[in-house]
Formats: structure tokens, sequence, C-alpha cells
């Protein structure tokens, strides 16, 4: 169990962006200052008036595009760029842009996009970049803003909506990294739609985008942040925040990310506060055999639809140690829905908090797909190994259900070493099949009918009860946990943080392998002086920040009594009064399953003088 994830799960609000932004310009400092400039180098910088575009004479980024051959590199100082026609940019060889260019004539330039921000900014009227052909341009550290694909096409078969509000890329396999794609619209793709290529995404923040345009009568909304048609992507390391798809037409969707027909890697994401209208408040997949390992999925939300978290059709997909979490759906999957996929596999996830209004499946639903949506009438056939599900709400105790509440094809599903927390566990209907090996059951359904249950066919064995002791709020398993060393080899190696499993004799049940890292020290911090009839509040912090949790604080003061705390934190508080005055101490004693250490704290407390009015002091 690693703490770090801690800060993924944590990760709550609206405000939360602005720390996210900083975040990523420190990493964009130290990845975007090793660029050297070279014979093939062109300088640009807003208002720029010379022809030759060197680092003494720059010339406008429209002029540098112009003079640009394949392998060449573009520096473009720090400022706003705006542009007329179509797009702010057009890019059509394979080039290096780098944003964060200093203006200046040092050697090597000075590449600094989160000092020297550099913003292409087509003013809510144009499409900001636009990629075409077979090239491959690197696009690096930029702030795009307020594009606008309307009218502006992408795919004849839909007339009248634009693709890619940000950025389009048609046949391309652009490279972008370390940028801000912000407050862009377009009917599919709000901030990106890459079309036929095999692009990469990463280390950027797409924040605010929106999917959304009428056109032959119908409003269409796909892909909020980005739209991948026919492209095996690498989209990892983004932070997918805040963005709409708000189309109404079957299948439409894809707050965070829609992928059609797009065998991507989807990897190390934080994908949050995204909504649609109708499905895959933060993810969309379609007939994607994609990869989607690593992310954090949270606070999204389908709120006429399903899939607040994802939604998944016709697609063999791979959800690898995911944390789904806090998504909320109107009526099916909160957490994720599967329709008419096989084979799909589920592996290391936690589903936790997830939330509907109906009665299908808060956590999980899987069933089949009908047609004009799914050609064939496919059942799903699927995998979960080593899953954790808990807390997740709806109008009925059963968190997953398996087979379709339409009456479909249904599905069969295979579940091993599977955490079933309250409020209740697994709903089967008449289309649907299950087969459970070793279960944890949380103790209060022992000797219930909310384990699992239903009219469809289930094979149950080995069914263990207990109480798994989650850390909240990262629901990994904690010291005691009834899930170590009691699961069975499903042949998977690591846990949902990459730790070996097992780690003893047998794995442990669910997403989480539990080691346990001792606290090595404790500090105290707090005043150092004080007066009498005053209270004092003292923290305690432990190291190192890999130290398992929970932590038992104890509390020892002068003159007080006893104080236990046993927290998840590596902090604490107390707090204290003295109505004598003299030398004080504070100590505290923290412990967790693998070590305890002591800090002591001294504070003179002073006498508390009271000064009376004057009139009082002559007697």
């Amino acid at each position: 169990m690693r703490t770090q994830r801690l800060f993924y799960v944590l990760a709550l609000g609206l405000g939360l962006a602005l720390a996210l932004l900083l975040a990523l310009s420190i990493v964009e400092r130290g990845l975007l200052q090793t660029a050297r400039a070279a014979p093939g180098d062109l300088f640009a910088k807003p208002g720029g008036s010379g022809t030759a575009c060197t680092q003494a004479n720059p010339c406008t980024l429209q002029t540098a595009l112009a003079q640009a051959n394949d392998g060449d590199t573009i520096y473009a100082a720090g400022g706003a760029y705006t542009g007329t026609g179509a797009a702010v940019i057009t890019v059509t060889q394979s080039i290096t842009l780098y944003g964060g260019w200093d203006g200046t004539t040092t050697t090597p330039p000075v590449h600094d996009p989160d000092v020297h921000v550099t913003t292409l900014d087509a003013e809510n009227t144009r499409r900001v970049v636009y990629i075409s052909g077979t090239v491959s341009p690197i696009l690096e550290g930029f702030t795009l803003q307020r594009g606008d694909a309307s009218g502006l096409g992408g795919d004849p078969a839909l007339p009248g909506y634009g693709f890619g509000g940000a950025v389009y890329a048609n046949n391309a396999s652009p490279v972008i990294t370390n940028c801000r794609i912000l407050s862009s619209t377009a009917g599919f793709g709000g901030g990106l739609a890459l079309y036929y290529g095999a692009p990469t995404v990463g280390n950027s923040v797409l924040l605010d985008n929106t999917a959304s345009q009428s056109a032959t009568g119908q409003l269409r909304g796909v892909g909020g942040g980005i739209l991948l048609y026919n492209s095996p992507a690498t989209i990892v390391g983004n932070i997918v925040m805040n963005n709409v798809a708000s189309g109404t037409t079957q299948y439409d969707g894809g707050g965070g990310l829609y992928l059609d027909n797009s065998a991507a890697v989807i990897e190390s994401n934080i994908i949050q506060g995204n909504h649609v209208f109708a499905f895959g408040g933060g993810l969309f997949l379609h007939q994607s055999g994609a990869v989607v390992r690593g992310n954090t999925i949270q606070d999204n939300n389908a709120f006429n639809g399903g899939g607040g978290g994802a939604f998944a059709v016709m697609s063999a997909v791979d959800f690898e140690a995911n944390t789904i979490l806090d998504n909320e759906a109107f009526d099916v999957g909160g957490g994720l829905v599967i329709l008419g996929s096989s084979p799909f596999t589920l592996t290391n996830n936690i589903f936790a908090l997830n939330f509907i209004q109906g009665v299908n499946g808060p956590a999980l639903l899987v069933g089949g797909c009908l047609p004009p949506g799914c050609p064939g009438s496919p059942a799903s056939q699927g995998t979960l190994l080593h899953n954790t599900f808990a807390e997740n709400h709806s109008l009925v105790p059963w968190m997953i259900h398996v087979g379709d509440p339409l009456g479909g094809p249904g599905a069969t599903v295979a579940f091993t070493n599977t955490i079933v927390d309250k409020p209740g566990g697994i709903w089967v209907d008449d289309t649907g099949s299950v087969m459970l090996d070793t279960t944890l059951w949380e103790t209060s359904l022992q000797g219930t009918d909310l384990t699992v249950t239903g009219t469809g066919t289930i094979v149950s064995s080995t069914n263990l009860y207990g109480d798994p002791r989650f850390t909240w709020p990262t629901f990994h398993i904690g010291p005691g946990s009834a899930a170590i060393d009691r699961g069975a080899n499903a042949g998977v190696n690591t846990d949902i943080d990459g730790e070996a499993r097992p780690n003893g004799l047998l794995p442990d049940i669910g997403a989480d392998e539990f080691y346990c890292y001792g606290l090595t020290g404790v500090a105290i911090s707090g005043p150092t002086t004080g007066i009498t009839n005053t209270a004092y509040t003292f923290t305690a912090t432990v190291s190192p920040p890999t130290a398992t949790l929970p932590v038992t604080y104890t509390w020892q003061a002068t003159g007080q009594s006893l104080i236990t705390h046993t927290v998840h934190s590596l902090s604490d508080t107390a707090a204290f009064t003295w109505t004598i005055a003299g030398t004080k101490y504070v100590s505290v004693t923290a412990a967790n399953c693998g070590g305890s250490d002591v800090d002591t704290h001294t504070i003179p407390i002073s006498l508390r003088f009271i000064y009376l009015p004057v009139v009082l002091r002559n007697f």
C-alpha cells in the first residue's frame, strides 16, 4: 500500500485545478529546457517583423511555419498569438514547435513555458491548430485556448459539425505534450479531435472544453476533452477536468474522452469532474480494444444516462489498476457500464462511493447490447480479477448488476479474489451468469441475501466473511484486514500500486496487496511560548510519507489527561490549556503497524495578567 496514491484520491473539487496546473508547470520547467538551437531552428514572437526568423530578428509564427521544413524546430516566444482564417496556425510538416522561448539571443535559447507563457488564442472565432497530412509534428509548452470549430467540418459523413475546437489532426500522428487545452468548443472533440493517426497526448491539462453543436436538426456532443477516431493513441499523464459533452443521440457522450474504433492506451490520467447528458461522464469507448490503466476516474457525471465514470460498448477493453471513485449516473452504472463487449478484463480496480438514482449497478453494470446500437446483438463475456467494491449506493443494496435489465442477450462474468463491502453485493438477472471464486464479503452481509442473488445462473465457491479494514479514503486494505493472505492464485503478479503480489504465502483479496511500511519518526510543531488560560494547538507529523496508515497518536502534556487518536493521516493535532504558569511539556507517541517514535515539545507558560480600569486601581 502506497500513501502517495492518497494524493490522487483526494483530488476533490474544482479548486484543485489550480494546484494541478502549478504542479504541471513545474514538470514543464524540468522537461522543456533541454532544447538546443541548431541550423534548422526558427524563432517567432508576437508582432515579429523579421523575415529570416533568427533569434536576433524573429518573425511571426505564421512566417516561421511557411519557411519550416521537415525536421526543423520553431521556438515561439512568450505572449499571445492570434490569427485569421480557419485556424490560428496550420501545420503540414513533421516539425517541432516549442512554446516558452524568452525572446532573447541567448545561446542555447532559454525555453521555459512556465515563465514565458505562450498562448495560441483563437478568440472564439476559429480553431486553434489544424494538423493535416501524414506528418508527426511535436507541439510542446503551449496554452491553446478559446477555439471554436463551428462550421469547420472534419468528417464528410457528419456535415455541418465541427471537429476539434483546439486541435484537429487528420491522418497525422502529433505529439502534444506539456500543453494546456482550455475553453474550446466543437461538436466532436471540444478540445482535441484526432483522426486516423497514432497521436500521443502527454502531461497536459484539458480543462473546460465543450462538445456541443446543433446541425441537421440534431444536437451532437462527442468527446468534451478528447475524441479519438481510428487512432491507436497514447494518452498518458494528463489532467482531463471539467469538460462537457451534451449530445442527445444514441451513444453520444464521453465528457472527458471518447474513443471510437481506437486501440488506445489511456494511462495515469486524472479524469475528473467531466459531465455528459447521455453516456460516459469521464470516458466512453465504442468498438475500441483499449487499455485503461492506472487512472483516477473521479466525480464524473452522466446526468441523464449511464456510466458516470466510464461506458464501454462493443469494446474488448482491459481496465487495470484504476480508482473509479465518486461518479454518478442517472439510471445505470454509476462507476462503469460494459455492454456487448467480449472479451473484457477488469484487474486490480477500486470501485468506491459511486452512485445512481436508479437501481441497476451503482458500481458496475455488465450486460448485452441490442440492435441497432450493436449489430449482431452481442452478449458480454469477461473476467474480473482482484477488484474491490465498497460503499457504492443506489435505491437497492446491490452494487453490481450482471445481465441486461431490458431483456437483451445478457452477460457471463467470472469473478476471482473480489472484495464486496456493504451495502450489498451482486444481482444477476435472468439473462446473466456469474461464477465467483474466493470472495470476501463484509461481515454484516453474512447470513443475508445481499451477497449474490437473482434469477440468473450463479456458481459461488470459497466465500469468506470479515472486515476489509479499508484505509479511508484510499480504500486500500489496512492492518488486520480479513483480505490478507486469503486469496487464490489468479496469475496476477502486481497490485493496484504496482507492488509485487503476493506479499506472503498467498495473495491478498481485492485490488491492494498489503505491505506494512513502518514509520521512522514523528515531530511536533506548535507555539514556543504561551500564557495561562489560553488554548494552544500542537501538530504531530510522522515520516516517511510512505508510512502505512492508520497511525495511533498518543498525546501527553504536563497536568493534562491522556489523549489518543487513531487516524488515517500522517498528521494529528491536539490542544491544551494550562491554568498554572511554568514550563510545560507536550509529548506524542506515534505508532503504526511497523514502528513507533516519540517527540517532546517544551513551552513556557507565563501568568496571564488582568489589567483593571484606572478607576479601580486606587482601591
